[in-house]
């Protein structure tokens, strides 16, 4: 059937129908309290940061967007704009469910995409993941470590993909994990076909 479509907003919005291309949003957050704001790879705590896992069912083209509100964000911008800016990394994972080893000292994981930190509200970049199935990690951060707010972390592409968000291994899951793989921690999924 037919419908409509009404948008109310404080603020400018622009909506664009993503026609047979598939996307997924996760809804993540930075904050302290629970060791996620960890900064970028100039911070001894990068390995705090959130980290999403991507498997496309075929390898192809996935667009990445990393946004945040700006009125969510409007105080830290102001205090901190070189801290407060925003990028992501995509690294080549080795198991699915596994998140990637950022620690200080342990052997730096190759990024297949560095960002270009900008104090911006919204970066994207679109990406070649070219292995079906295997599992890449986004890891979105601030530059700054201690950069606390919430983030929108958007994947699209045209064919069907898994998009999740990667648990890191607690010490009880390393004895056995909830999965079964012995450690790969806990995960939170989205299929799209």
């Amino acid at each position: 059937g037919s419908f409509k479509l009404n948008v109310i907003s404080s603020s400018p919005v622009q909506v664009e129908e993503l026609n047979e291309n598939k996307s997924i949003v996760l809804a993540g957050k930075w904050e302290t309290k629970s060791q996620s704001a960890g900064g970028s790879h100039l911070c001894d705590s990068w390995d705090e940061n959130p980290q999403f896992q991507v498997r496309g069912a075929e390898g192809c083209e996935f667009q990445v967007r990393l946004t945040r509100r700006v009125e969510q964000w409007a105080k830290v911008n102001k205090l901190d704009p070189v801290g407060a800016m925003i990028g992501f990394y995509i690294f080549e994972g080795d198991a699915p469910g596994q998140t990637v080893d950022l620690r200080p000292g342990q052997p730096r994981p190759p990024a297949l995409f560095t960002p270009e930190f900008l104090p911006v509200n919204e970066v994207s970049m679109a990406i070649d993941l070219p292995a079906a199935g295997h599992p890449y990690v986004i890891v979105p951060c601030t530059f700054g470590q201690g950069k606390e707010g919430p983030f929108l972390l958007e994947v699209t592409c045209e064919h069907g993909f898994q998009f999740e968000r990667l648990r890191k291994a607690q010490p009880s899951d390393k004895e056995g994990g909830e999965d079964g793989e012995g450690g790969g921690g806990r995960r939170d999924s989205t299929t799209f076909d």
